[in-house]
C-alpha cells in the first residue's frame, strides 16, 4: 500500500470533493483510492505500490472543475504542501509541453517565453521557501493560479498555429461531424426527429438514431427492424449518413432483458449476442455509412462477464462483420480512455491494453473514444486542455483513425447521474462553461490528423437520457450556447 500525505488549506473546497481525489501509478493509470482527512493533513492512500501522481479536484470558473496532478511522488513520513505539489505539476506539464512543440516547429512568442521564464524563477523561491509560514499557502494558490492561465495560453497559441497550418494545406479538414438523438424507448417511430432534421442539416452530416439490442429483440428471434427502418428513410430522405450501432453495447440499459439471466450460463451470452450482430448486418448491410460493431467493452458494466469475455465477443463480431463484405468503415467504441471506471473496480483491464490486442484486428478501421465529461462512475473526470491533447497523441499511436463521441454537462443539480451531496458546492458547471469547453477543447480534436469524427453524444437533453443534461438543446428544443460555438468552428474548419 502507497499513502501519500498533504497539507492543504481548509477552506480549499468542501469536503466532499476531496474525496474525488485519487492516486495514479505507472502511466498515470487510476487506482482504487481510499481519502481520509484529518485537521489540515489529507491523506491519499492505494493497494498499488510505488511511486505515483495525486489527481486533485479544482474548482475552475471558465471550464467549471478541472483534475490537478502532481508530479510523481513517492512515500515519506512528511506531509507535502498540496497546493505547492500541484504547482510544480502543472509547470513541470508545462515546460515539458514547450520543448514538445518546439521540436515539432511550433514557434513561440516572446512573451510567451518570458513568462515561462518568469513563473520557473517564481516556484523556484516557492520551492525553497519555509512550508509553515503563514503566506505559504496564498503564494501557493496565486502561483497555480498563473500556471493554469499559462497552459491555457500555451494551449490557445499552439492551436492557432497548427489550424493555420493544417488550413494551409487543407482549407476543410475532413472530419466527420455527427450527433447521437434519444428517442423514447417506448416509441414506435422517428418521434422527435423529423422536426430538428432541418437544424440539424446546417451542422450535422452524421446521425446516430440506432435502437439498443433491447428495443429490436424484444424476445428471441422476435425483430423489430422498423424501428430503425423509419429512422433510416427519414434521415435519407434528408441527405445525412447513417451511424449504425453501437451493434453490441455491454451495460444493463442495451442488453435485452431475457438475455441478462444467461450472461453467467456457459457461452448462451456469446451465442445470442453473435446471432443478433449476425442478422443486424444483414439486415441493414446497404443502410449504414458508419458502424459501431461493439461499445463499452473495457468498462466492465456488466455482471457475470469478464473484459476478457468481451474482448473475445468483440473479435467474434468483427469476424462476423468481414464474412458480410462490408466496405463501409467499422470502428469499436471504448469508454473512458484515462481509466476512470478504474478507480470503482479492482481489475487489471486498463483502456490502452485492450485497444492493443482489439487494434490488431483487421477488420476494425477505427477506434470510438468515449469522454463524457462528469463526476459519476460512467464518466471521465474532467482534465485540462493539455492532458486532454496528451491523451488524443497516446491513442493515436496505434495508427488508426480516431473517433470521438463527446459530451459535457451544462447543468450539475438536476442530473440524476450526479449524487445530491454535490449540489450547491463551490464549483459549477453551466451552459456557459459547456460553451467554453467546446471553445477550449474541440479545435484540438480538430488539429489532429488522427481525428475522423466527432459525434456530440446528446442532441438535447431528455429525463430519459443517460446522460441528462449533456445536450446541445434543452429540453424545450432551444439552442444552447454551445451548439453555437461548435456550429461556428465547424463552419471555420471542417467541409
Amino acid at each position: 500500500m502507497t499513502t501519500l500525505r498533504f497539507r492543504y488549506p481548509k477552506d480549499l473546497l468542501s469536503q466532499p470533493l476531496l474525496h474525488r481525489t485519487f492516486f495514479a501509478g505507472w502511466g498515470r493509470i487510476p487506482a482504487p483510492s481510499h481519502i481520509d482527512v484529518a485537521d489540515d493533513c489529507l491523506s491519499v492512500s492505494s493497494e498499488m505500490t510505488g511511486s505515483g501522481t495525486v489527481h486533485f479536484p479544482w474548482p475552475n470558473k471558465r471550464l467549471g472543475l478541472t483534475f490537478l496532478a502532481t508530479e510523481t511522488l513517492c512515500e515519506r513520513e512528511r506531509p507535502y504542501h498540496l497546493l505547492k505539489e500541484l504547482a510544480r505539476g502543472q509547470l513541470g506539464r508545462i515546460i515539458r509541453r514547450f520543448v514538445e512543440l518546439v521540436y515539432y516547429g511550433f514557434k513561440p512568442s516572446d512573451k510567451l517565453k518570458r513568462t515561462i521564464r518568469l513563473e520557473v524563477a517564481r516556484f523556484a523561491v516557492l520551492a525553497t521557501s519555509d512550508e509553515t509560514l503563514p503566506e505559504m499557502n496564498s503564494l501557493a494558490r496565486e502561483s497555480l493560479d498563473r500556471l493554469i492561465q499559462l497552459s491555457l495560453n500555451l494551449n490557445d497559441l499552439f492551436l492557432e498555429q497548427s489550424l493555420a497550418f493544417r488550413k494551409l494545406h487543407t482549407p476543410h479538414f475532413p472530419i466527420h461531424i455527427g450527433v447521437n438523438i434519444d428517442i423514447p424507448p417506448e416509441g414506435n417511430d422517428a418521434h422527435g426527429l423529423v422536426s430538428c432534421t432541418d437544424r440539424l442539416k446546417g451542422l450535422f452530416r452524421y446521425i446516430n438514431v440506432t435502437p439498443t439490442w433491447r428495443e429490436l429483440e424484444p424476445e428471441p428471434d422476435v425483430y423489430r427492424w422498423e424501428l430503425f427502418d423509419q429512422r433510416i428513410a427519414l434521415l435519407r430522405e434528408n441527405g445525412f449518413c447513417v451511424i449504425g450501432g453501437p451493434i453490441l453495447q455491454f451495460d444493463l440499459r442495451s442488453i435485452p432483458q431475457w438475455v441478462l439471466p444467461q450472461i453467467g450460463d456457459g457461452d448462451l451470452f456469446e451465442r445470442f449476442a453473435l446471432k443478433y450482430a449476425d442478422t443486424f448486418l444483414e439486415h441493414f448491410a446497404d443502410k449504414v455509412d458508419l458502424w459501431v460493431l461493439t461499445s463499452k467493452v473495457n468498462s466492465h458494466q456488466l455482471d457475470n462477464c469478464s473484459v476478457g469475455r468481451l474482448i473475445g465477443l468483440t473479435k467474434q463480431s468483427a469476424y462476423v462483420f468481414g464474412n458480410h463484405l462490408l466496405t463501409q468503415p467499422c470502428v469499436v467504441g471504448l469508454d473512458q480512455p484515462w481509466g476512470d471506471y478504474l478507480l470503482y473496480q479492482d481489475m487489471p483491464y486498463a483502456p490502452f491494453p485492450i485497444a492493443e490486442e482489439l487494434a490488431e484486428i483487421p477488420q476494425l478501421t477505427g477506434i470510438m473514444l468515449e469522454v463524457n465529461i462528469g463526476l459519476s462512475s460512467k464518466c471521465s473526470y474532467p482534465r485540462d486542455p493539455m492532458a486532454f491533447s496528451a491523451m488524443i497523441d497516446q491513442w493515436s499511436l496505434f495508427g488508426k483513425p480516431l473517433y470521438f463521441s463527446l459530451g459535457v454537462p451544462s447543468e450539475l443539480g438536476t442530473n440524476p447521474d450526479f449524487p445530491d451531496e454535490y449540489v450547491g458546492l463551490s464549483f459549477e458547471w453551466s451552459r456557459k462553461t459547456q460553451q467554453e469547453w467546446v471553445h477550449r477543447y474541440i479545435p484540438i480534436l480538430f488539429s489532429k490528423r488522427s481525428v475522423m469524427g466527432v459525434f456530440w453524444n446528446r442532441l438535447e437533453d431528455s429525463e430519459f437520457s443517460e446522460f441528462a443534461n449533456f445536450g446541445l438543446l434543452d429540453a424545450f428544443g432551444r439552442l444552447k450556447p454551445a451548439y453555437r460555438k461548435l456550429a461556428s468552428l465547424c463552419g471555420t474548419y471542417v467541409q
